[in-house]
Order: structure tokens, then sequence, then C-alpha cells
């Protein structure tokens, strides 16, 4: 894994809250489950590819919580083929909160290109020819999909503020 990736993973699992443990409350019924970095049981599960608790989901390293990370969200979705744009930092950022697919969709969706959810040569080619616009484009992107979604299931409107503090942050980042 190079720096750039490493530094951004690492950026996420701050975002994240790394190293606590969350499990849903009535207060914070987060549709996710139990969580650690960003890392769900079910993602943990599927990793590990055998019967997880979430014991082990409390225990995760950091090494590995990276490599999952690296794997299941930057490896996916041919996000890595953005490796090296202004936009890479975003739209890994997005696959860890949203799932990778949903992230290439939102990605594709900004730029006006078909929404397929695998970024390949014409989703590249048409974030070079946004240039300096399309972080911004993602950002509006992505905003309205957590609007609507908060929208579709109000439980999840405790999130809501946190959600759009960590989307607006990547204003101005390209």
């Amino acid at each position: 894994m190079n720096a750039q990736t490493t530094k951004i993973l690492e950026e996420i699992l701050d975002r994240e809250g790394w190293p606590v443990y969350t499990e849903p409350t009535a207060d914070h019924p987060d549709r996710g489950g139990a969580t650690k970095g960003g890392i769900t049981l079910g993602t943990l599960k599927g990793w590990r590819e055998r019967p997880t608790r979430r014991q082990d989901l409390q225990a995760l390293g950091k090494d590995e919580a990276l490599e999952i990370l690296r794997r299941q969200y930057v490896e996916s979705c041919g996000i890595d083929r953005l490796e090296g744009l202004p936009v890479f930092a975003q739209v890994v950022d997005n696959a860890v909160l949203s799932g990778p697919y949903r992230s290439a969709c939102d990605l594709q969706k900004a730029i006006g290109v078909k929404v397929d959810g695998m970024i390949g040569p014409v989703t590249c080619a048409a974030v070079d020819a946004h240039g300096d616009t399309v972080g911004a484009q993602l950002v509006r992107a992505r905003a309205l999909r957590i609007a609507a979604f908060v929208q579709a299931h109000p439980t999840q409107l405790v999130f809501l503020k946190g959600w759009m503090r960590r989307v607006l942050g990547f204003l101005g980042e390209g």
C-alpha cells in the first residue's frame, strides 16, 4: 500500500473514531450494526471467511483494519484507478461510509457518465475532463443522496449532522 493510500485510510479510521467499538443503541440506531473503524461485524465476517463474534470485532487491530479497508474499499469497483487524483480521498471515504459500489455510482452521477458502479477508463477520463470541479460535484451528489437516505430512514437522522460534516469537509480538496 502506498503512502498516500495509507494516509487516507488512517484519516478515515480517525473519522470513524478508531479505536472505539460501537454498537447501535436506542439513541443511536445505526443500521450498519456493530462497528470499529468503519468496519462492521458483517465486513469482518466476510473478510475472515469464518464465524466471527462481536468480541472479534472489538479486538480488531489497526494493521488488519487498514488491510480490510484497502482490499474491501480501495481495491473494489475500480476505486484504486483514481489513486493520485485529487478526488481519490473523497471516493475512498465515501466507499467506507456507503459502500464501494455506491461510491462509484455517486462519482459517476456527479460527472455525468453511465452509472454502472465500476470505475473504468470512461469514468477516469471524465474525472480528468472535469478538472478541479469534480470534488465539489461529488460533495453535492453525496450530500443529496445522504439527505434522501435520511428522509427514507428517519431513525438515521441522529447521524445526519456528522455525515454532512464529513462530506462537506471535502469542499475545496478537489
